[in-house]
């Protein structure tokens, strides 16, 4: 048994799909997930933004990292769209190079491989869909225009926070429902869509997704797993997931500096 490359995962303690972190990881890493407070669900449907930038400022996510040095990863990421987005960019990078200083390794955040993402498969005209509330949508908009990546809409799930929806409800999406909610936002000009949320499962609707609209598909998780196996030097082309699972490479301006080293607040 040859082996595989340690990736180390800090998670909100509400995700309910380590099972989808397993399998897009593959056979050639393995990963290890730690676990930070997770945010409220009721918070989540109201004033979003104050509870998502607690958690981005806060001390959890540091403490969180900490207990991945035991495993010593090779690359490690922070699976969360919107904590990683909220406070616009240099945010995502802040929880990036914490990570990376404390564990000594090459880190990177959701929106940060999003970003990267979307420069890897040469598109900027991108649609979303969300489950978040408007406010929070206004920050991913902003967010990606920084990167030089116009959100040309912002299409909602059918199960939303705003409409009462949990974590543990979101993971129990199916790939049918993404498939018609995806295909109900089709989006004249957009080059490629976005499933925003790491609390959704999305790998199994990728390849349905990708030949029914014809663009490429991009999602929160499968962005995040395909960044730090990159970052872990542990990626090859693989069938069923989509186009930016046959790149193998990030792109040079989303490869981190060395890190810092530094503790946990």
């Amino acid at each position: 048994m040859h082996e595989r490359a340690r990736i180390g995962l800090v998670v909100p303690g509400d995700s309910h799909i380590d099972d989808e972190f397993w399998f897009l990881a593959g056979e050639d890493a393995l990963p290890f997930v730690t676990r930070t407070i997770g945010a409220s669900d009721v918070e989540m449907g109201g004033d979003s933004i104050a509870e998502v930038t607690s958690i981005a400022q806060g001390p959890e996510i540091g403490a969180a990292a900490e207990r991945l040095s035991y495993v010593t990863p090779v690359a490690a990421a922070y699976v969360d769209t919107s904590i990683s987005f909220v406070r616009g960019r240099g945010g995502d990078t802040e929880i990036s190079d914490r990570i990376g200083g404390i564990l000594h390794c090459p880190a990177i955040v959701t929106s940060t491989a999003v970003a990267a993402a979307c420069a890897a498969l040469g598109v900027r005209r991108v649609a979303a869909m969300s489950p978040y509330t408007d406010d929070l949508n206004a920050r991913l908009v902003t967010y990606f225009g920084s990167h030089g990546i116009t959100i040309t809409a912002v299409h909602p799930y059918r199960r939303t926070y705003p409409g009462g929806t949990t974590s543990l409800e979101l993971g129990l999406t199916t790939p049918r429902e993404l498939v018609e909610d995806a295909e109900s936002a089709r989006a004249d000009g957009a080059e490629a869509l976005f499933l925003a949320c790491t609390a959704v499962r999305t790998a199994a609707a990728v390849a349905e997704l990708e030949a029914s609209l014809g663009i490429p598909v991009i999602t929160a998780v499968g962005s995040t797993i395909w960044a730090v196996l990159c970052l872990a030097d542990a990626i090859r082309p693989r069938q069923g997931l989509g186009h930016l699972f046959a790149i193998d490479s990030l792109p040079a301006a989303f490869r981190p500096d060395p890190p810092a080293p530094t503790r946990a607040s």
